[in-house]
């Protein structure tokens, strides 16, 4: 870019200097700008079609990717760009055409007068493909076989095992995006989107009869309709905008019936109902804008309001005919919350080196939801005789913060900061609770032999609350001496530091660690007090003009340490959580030395492993039983440039997982007897798959 901006002003004063010569016309023919960032007029990019095969079938492995079966898939990818003769230009972009996750996007327009954006996206979601259940669903209604034998374990169930059925659970996204952006001549923009998205699959639920309780394959039929209208007025020292945003979201399924698999436990006990998520719908009205009274100083403010509504029929207290329950109190919860926001900032240089930055938000969440009791009927067995009421949850949250930054020679900045947090609750165990930070980062000149650039970033932290309200207040069941960690006192202390050792043509080296460390300083039962501890090296290493390597590797450790009581009193027991994640990246790639030949080898390797250790009087388990992953993904490629306007691309890509999760593992459908799941194990699989494509460029 600097080479371009010299040539191009010695060009202008050569044509200053001519003077005369002005009058007499510039012969441009032969002209040619070679290092020009626009492409020139007409369709410029390419288009990839090829072909996959997939070794073996695993939903684990094709989550997210849409490769979940063994077999061929089509391979169709492009990226093309259009430039008309003005500041007309589009874009249009294909993503994995052939599989089930893919997208296409189409954006462009006229610059300063209109912009229309079209996108299709899918996305499947896989979670396990392994799993088991008798039921039959059909929509919101789940049944069992004909002549089905119930029992009060499902260690007896007689005909369990010839009714199971294998499915996924698993969902797949569906998103139409559409967008207008209309700039008449004038300061006015007008702007208009919709998206609407589709997710359909199964889910889990359980359902439960006292001690018993079965897990359930629930469906996942939603539809989300989404609509963005903005108008913006720009100026010459500011803009200000008012937008609208409305979401509507449906759930085809209200409620999950299912056949109770065990004996019942009372008359008319024989099935099961569960609400699903309601029909709502939310709506904001925002006004933002910036302005520049003057060159060292930006101005500004974001005021939003908005509303969440919620008013679908309320599904009965039971199912059993059999009990005499009451009536609800209302045919719908008639539930609306108000929600306003405002965000205030001003950034300020008093003089040239030195920047003062003030933000100031406020968030309010006032929920009107009407307050009612409630009857209480116990897995549709029995009533509770014992009426609670819902708690509508309302906050307030106000947040500051003020920085000062400074700049010093050849890229060093100091900066430094105060930050106050106070938040107001209703209905909850503290009415209030503040935090004040401090922090300060420092950045190192770019010209030192070793670590230019680096940055340092240091925080504290102290959170207070109000008294913690009785347990009483909530319904009792709580031990007094509990804290709730995100309510609790707290202090916090955090270090950041990124540091690049070596940066040059032949290579670079950086490191990065990180710490953070949490103390709950009055919490006798709950959590007691985390560290989480990161460390990240990166390498890059030119071995010769052909070769280059890469490699990484990065450590993440959390400790917890918690408190409790199973005498609901003192504590008598203590946890202690060790997670620890490591990943390592290796990369080699290759060039001959006209560049038509690459080809490159990229290794990735993720290890978790999860310790939890007890220390209790009433038990003489020590530890659970560790929780481990190890995910190792293996790509080898090889491209061939044919000609300019056709290449060819190979590869070869290997992906393992194992993992051992006792929670999982070897448990099986009934070896729980109060229990029906769904015997799904952590996932353990080995797949290849082999790709061959083609680029074509078209012609200019």
């Amino acid at each position: 870019m600097r080479r371009q901006t010299l040539t191009f002003a010695g060009a202008l004063a050569a044509t200053v200097l001519a003077g005369p010569s002005l009058g007499q016309g510039v012969d441009t023919s032969d002209w040619n700008c070679d290092g020009c960032p626009f492409p020139e007029p007409g369709w410029n990019g390419d288009f990839d079609v090829g072909a996959l095969y997939v070794s073996d079938d695993n939903v684990n492995f094709g989550d997210y990717r849409g490769l979940d079966e063994e077999g061929v898939y089509a391979s169709l990818d492009g990226h093309w760009l259009y430039r008309g003769d003005g500041t007309t230009g589009w874009e249009l972009r294909l993503d994995d055409l052939g599989l089930d996750s893919r997208s296409v996007t189409l954006d462009g327009g006229q610059q300063g007068l209109y912009r229309l954006r079209l996108g299709y996206d899918q996305l499947v979601h896989y979670r396990y493909g392994d799993a088991l259940t008798p039921f039959t669903a059909g929509g919101g209604r789940l049944t069992l076989p004909t002549g089905w034998t119930s029992t009060g374990s499902s260690r007896t169930l007689p005909g369990l095992g010839g009714a199971l059925r294998g499915f996924v659970l698993g969902t797949e996204r569906d998103t139409l995006d559409l967008g207008l952006q209309f700039t008449p001549r004038g300061p006015l923009r007008y702007e208009v989107g919709y998206r609407r998205q589709e997710k359909e699959g199964t889910g889990l639920r359980s359902g439960s009869s006292i001690a018993r309780f079965v897990q359930l394959p629930a469906p996942v039929d939603y539809v989300s309709d989404e609509i963005d209208v903005a108008l913006t007025l720009t100026g010459g020292s500011g803009h200000a905008s008012l937008a609208y945003y409305g979401s509507w979201f449906s759930n085809r399924n209200t409620t999950l019936t299912w056949d109770e698999p065990f004996t019942p436990l009372a008359p008319g006990a024989d099935r099961g109902r569960l609400a699903l998520a309601p029909d709502n719908q939310a709506h904001t009205l925002s006004l933002s804008g910036t302005l520049r009274p003057g060159t060292r100083t930006r101005l500004s403010a974001t005021v939003a309001a908005g509303r969440l509504r919620q008013d679908d029929a309320l599904t009965a207290y039971t199912i059993n005919s059999v009990l005499d329950a009451s009536p609800l109190p209302a045919a719908s919860l008639d539930a609306e919350v108000d929600t306003t926001r405002v965000h205030l900032r001003a950034l300020h240089s008093p003089v040239k080196r030195l920047r003062l930055l003030v933000d100031l938000d406020i968030d309010e969440r006032d929920n009107g939801t009407p307050v009612l009791d409630w009857d209480v009927v116990r897995s549709d067995l029995f009533p509770d005789g014992d009426p609670r009421n819902n708690r509508p949850y309302s906050f307030e949250r106000r947040r500051a913060r003020a920085e000062a930054s400074l700049r010093l020679a050849d890229g060093a900045r100091l900066s430094g900061g105060y930050g106050y947090r106070r938040i107001e609750r209703d209905l909850q165990e503290v009415d209030r609770t503040t935090e004040d930070s401090l922090w300060l980062r420092v950045r190192a000149p770019r010209d030192l032999p070793i670590g230019a650039g680096a940055r340092f970033h240091i925080l504290t932290a102290e959170r207070d609350g109000s008294d913690y309200l009785s347990p009483e207040e909530f319904g009792g069941g709580q031990n007094p001496l509990l804290r709730k960690y995100n309510l609790a006192d707290r202090d916090r202390d955090m270090v950041e530091f990124d540091w690049p050792l070596v940066s040059g043509a032949r290579g670079d080296l950086a490191l990065r660690f990180s710490s953070a460390e949490d103390d709950y300083t009055s919490s006798v039962i709950g959590l007691q007090s985390s560290e989480r501890i990161a460390v990240t090296g990166d390498a890059g290493l030119r071995l010769s003009e052909r070769f280059y390597l890469t490699a990484s590797h990065a450590y993440e450790s959390y400790e917890t340490l918690q408190a409790g009581s199973e005498s609901f009193g003192a504590p008598d027991w203590q946890a202690t959580t060790d997670d620890t994640i490591n990943t390592t990246t290796l990369g080699l790639s290759w060039r001959d030395v006209e560049g038509r030949v690459r080809a490159g080898l990229d290794f990735a390797r993720a290890v978790s492993e999860s310790d939890i250790a007890l220390a209790t009087v009433a038990s003489t388990i020590s530890r659970f039983p560790d929780l481990r992953t190890r995910l190792d993904t293996a790509t080898v490629w090889l491209s061939y440039v044919l000609n300019d306007r056709l290449s060819l691309r190979a590869s070869m890509l290997y992906e393992h997982f194992d993992g051992d999760d006792w929670m999982l593992d070897g448990v099986g459908v009934r070896r729980l007897p109060a229990a029906l799941l769904t015997g799904i194990d952590t996932p353990d699989y080995d797949v290849t798959v082999f790709g061959l494509s083609f680029t074509w460029r078209p012609a200019d």
